[in-house]
Order: structure tokens, then C-alpha cells, then sequence
């Protein structure tokens, strides 16, 4: 039996990470799990399952990678996940598993989404779900906190991926624009050794507003950024 292609989407959340996982399960060959190892996903499993990912995560991981009949299997892994289970970082990162680096170059807008979307609980939404039109009000301290939570995590992937053969996605280029999906995916396609096919995908923004539109002190979170010394994330280079 010819032995199965392992991919790990790893990086931060509100990457565009949902909806790579929505076009690369568009190809025939392709199974992408999403995030194996998110808290609330393995409370509402049973008892037995959870004492079971929680002290065999490796072995959930092999499960997993042959319950699927598709010739390559994948998943979802966040930065903030590896420090809940030290025990799969050595089982993933290395010349074994293929892996897609997913960024957002905009850091100030991945931190607001990030934040908004703890404060609804919605971090997905598809083609039948309505968008919100709530107005938020969000404390600045707390975006710069993140913010500098964000720079520290990226800091700590790429000294992870140091040595390995990654595939980077940058969500700007790669995923915000859908008609850059089809020539993202072919790369992604490429780096996992298979063959291209048309991709498509129901996961929308959560929010087509833009951050100026939707929190009501936009304005103060920019100018508490630049007093803290986080003025270069401003720029239009950065965004």
C-alpha cells in the first residue's frame, strides 16, 4: 500500500486558514481536517476520546491520517495549540509532513478580526449565513497586547521552520481576492507533489466592513498604536 502524503496548514488564526482548508478539500485526492487539537472541539467529544487526545495526541494524528480513504491528508494547527501539546511538535515538524505557512501581512486587521470574533463566537461564515452589522467598541491596550502576542508567535514559526521545505500563503496575495485562488492552489498542489485541479470555496469574511466602518473608536486604537511604537504597521506597505 503506497504510503499517504501529510500536509499541516500551520500559523496563526484569522489567516484565511478556514477557507484554504474549504478549496484544497476541492481536489478528489485531498482530505484537510481543520483544527484537530481546538479546545472546544475536543470538549464536545466523549470522555474516552478526550482523555485519548489529550495524552496520545500522536496517536490521534495517526488515526486520523488513515481514517480517510484520499491519497493526502491534512489539518489545521495554530501557533497557540503546539504550547497545549509540546508532544506533536516533533511528531509534525520535520521532512515527514509537508507544510503550508499560512500569514496575514496585515497584522492591526488580523488582530481586530481576532478580537471581534471573540466577542460574537463567530469565526466562520458560509454562503447561507447573514453578515453582522453589530458596531464595536474595542480598548486599545488590548489590540496593542495582541498585537505584540501576534509579532512574538510569528517570531517563534519561523524559527520552527527553520530548516524545513514550507510552502508560504500570504493571505493578501494568495486568498483575499478569489480570483488568485486558482493560481494559489495550483503552487499549494505543486509543493504536495499532486496534480492541479479547478478549486472553489463557501467560506466568506466574516465581516465585509471595513475595521473604520464596524468599531466606533477606530481612530483611537491608530493613534494609541503610533504612541507605542507601532507606527510601521500602519503603513501602506505593511497593509
Amino acid at each position: 500500500m503506497k504510503k499517504k502524503t501529510k500536509f499541516l496548514i500551520f500559523g496563526q488564526g484569522r489567516s484565511g486558514s478556514n477557507l484554504l482548508v474549504d478549496l484544497l478539500n476541492s481536489h478528489p485526492d485531498i482530505h484537510c481536517d481543520r483544527e484537530l487539537f481546538n479546545e472546544n472541539s475536543i470538549k464536545g467529544k466523549d470522555v474516552f476520546r478526550r482523555k485519548l487526545i489529550k495524552s496520545f495526541p500522536g496517536y490521534y494524528i495517526h488515526h486520523q491520517t488513515n481514517k480517510y480513504p484520499e491519497k493526502l491528508y491534512g489539518f489545521k494547527l495554530l501557533t497557540y495549540q503546539l504550547a497545549n501539546f509540546p508532544a506533536i511538535r516533533s511528531k509534525l515538524f520535520n521532512h515527514e509532513w509537508k507544510i503550508i505557512h499560512i500569514r496575514r501581512k496585515d497584522v492591526l486587521a488580523q488582530t481586530l478580526s481576532d478580537i471581534v470574533a471573540l466577542k460574537t463566537g463567530k469565526y466562520v461564515r458560509k454562503q447561507k449565513d447573514k453578515a453582522d452589522n453589530k458596531i464595536f467598541t474595542i480598548d486599545p491596550q488590548d489590540v496593542v497586547s495582541m498585537i505584540n502576542i501576534k509579532m512574538n508567535d510569528m517570531e517563534f514559526e519561523l524559527e520552527l521552520l527553520k530548516g524545513l521545505n514550507y510552502l508560504e500563503i500570504i493571505y493578501e496575495n494568495d486568498l483575499a481576492n478569489s480570483s488568485k485562488w486558482n493560481e494559489s492552489a495550483k503552487g499549494i498542489f505543486r509543493h504536495l507533489g499532486i496534480r492541479p485541479v479547478e478549486v472553489s470555496g463557501t467560506t466568506l469574511k466574516t465581516d465585509n466592513r471595513s475595521n473604520k466602518e464596524r468599531i466606533s473608536n477606530y481612530a483611537d486604537i491608530l493613534r494609541y498604536m503610533r504612541k507605542n511604537g507601532l507606527s510601521h504597521l500602519l503603513e501602506a506597505d505593511n497593509i
